[in-house]
């Protein structure tokens, strides 16, 4: 009884203060007991951490039960437990345990315990996921142990995030509830591939067109009979893992006509990459494309617009310069080398990041601003920065992924 009375506090203080700096004198003084009340009750502090971990899959479970035990409207047990973790995942700070047990201490006893939690937790889903496919939900595919550990991940994932203040609570409940998947497909601008397959580069187009009508007959149809030129026939063959909801697919575009207009004759989505130039010389392939989708029967409200940009953003615009030319530069020169362009040159960079220049980067103020002006000037309603074009250092682009998210974002939405 009276480990079930301190358990959640000692898990609470373990989540805080990490495993190396709760002590059991600072574990009994949160309890209100003298420290070797908690000796008779564990051996040791690493056998307290030990059943930390233990309370972390208990209080989960405990309040999975609950609400298992209502009576959804319309749900199954799985959809209410996706449905109250998208809400509630990771608000006690519980998963700071599993870090501290990962990062701070190499036992064999605590990482054992970790194994059997994450184990015990794969096993309750995949019961979950099992029921909710017996009473008709869903398909077969992939398989529900898979399930189980992709649904650990997406946790891990998010709590990461929250940790970072990355996510706000509204992008949290959509990661959880409503993940999204899409496929971004496109000719490409490398050829390497060509003889790796053996296919001839006179074929370039005709190939693009032929896969992507496939793709989108095997992502519209469970079975799929199909004959082409570039191919072997398929005959009334299943395709599998399918998808539980309809799958966007987007096309990306450098710059060609004739891809627009492949694109939206098919009803597509199109992202417009924009590394090079003027972005107000893009205006007529965006205008291209919504007039085409209206000629080919669909709404251009429904099909959206987006732009693929380099950029990158800093607390200053000096500093996003500074700190993004050299690996930008040297990717660059190095593309360029392979397709007979000169090396690119600290005065063509600062050109690229002026106002009218397709490179997307500054401090949140300067990135938030060229962004409306290209939502102005081509109906876009999606923004996507290419950040570690070259080399960059991995904590400059995590925080120009935060600074992204965090500021760019909101000062868009108010602009």
């Amino acid at each position: 009884q009276r480990r079930r009375e301190f358990m959640p506090i000692i898990a609470g203080d373990f989540a805080q203060l990490g495993y190396r700096r709760a002590t059991t004198a600072k574990l009994a003084e949160r309890c209100g007991v003298r420290e070797n009340i908690l000796y008779r009750l564990w051996a040791d502090k690493k056998a307290m951490f030990i059943a930390a971990i233990d309370y972390v899959y208990e209080h989960s479970v405990e309040v999975w039960a609950r609400l298992l035990e209502e009576q959804g409207k319309g749900s199954s047990a799985a959809e209410r437990l996706m449905e109250y973790e998208s809400h509630h995942h990771g608000e006690f700070g519980l998963y700071r345990i599993v870090f501290a047990g990962l990062s701070e201490t190499d036992d064999a006893d605590i990482r054992a315990a970790l194994a059997a939690m994450y184990r015990r937790y794969q096993k309750f889903i995949v019961s979950r996921v099992r029921d909710h496919r017996a009473n008709g939900n869903g398909a077969d595919f992939p398989d529900a142990s898979l399930v189980g550990w992709a649904v650990i991940g997406l946790g891990t994932v998010a709590s990461i995030t929250r940790e970072l203040g990355l996510v706000i609570d509204r992008q949290r409940r959509r990661l959880l509830a409503e993940v999204g998947r899409e496929l971004l497909v496109g000719r490409g601008s490398f050829i390497e591939s060509f003889p790796l397959f053996g296919y001839s580069l006179d074929d370039y187009n005709e190939i693009f067109a032929e896969k992507l009508d496939l793709l989108l007959e095997i992502r519209d149809n469970e079975r799929v009979s199909w004959s082409g030129r570039f191919r072997s026939p398929i005959e009334d063959t299943g395709i599998y893992p399918r998808p539980e909801r309809p799958l966007p697919i987007r096309v990306a575009v450098g710059g060609t006509p004739q891809s627009i207009v492949r694109a939206a004759t098919r009803g597509l989505s199109v992202a417009l990459a924009i590394i090079g130039g003027s972005p107000d010389r893009f205006r007529a392939l965006a205008d291209l494309h919504r007039k085409t989708l209206v000629e080919s029967g669909y709404d251009p409200e429904e099909v959206p617009l987006s732009v693929h940009g380099h950029g990158f953003v800093a607390d200053s615009t000096e500093q996003a310069a500074d700190e993004f030319y050299p690996s930008y530069a040297a990717a660059m020169t190095r593309i360029g080398r392979e397709r007979g362009w000169g090396p690119m040159t600290r005065e063509q960079y600062d050109m690229m990041r002026q106002p009218d220049g397709s490179l997307v980067l500054g401090d949140p103020e300067t990135v938030a601003a060229k962004i409306v002006r290209w939502k102005e000037v081509l109906g876009i309603n999606r923004f996507e920065l290419h950040v570690s074009v070259g080399t960059l250092p991995h904590e400059k682009v995590l925080r120009s992924i935060e600074l992204l998210g965090t500021e760019v974002a909101q000062l868009v939405r108010e602009g």
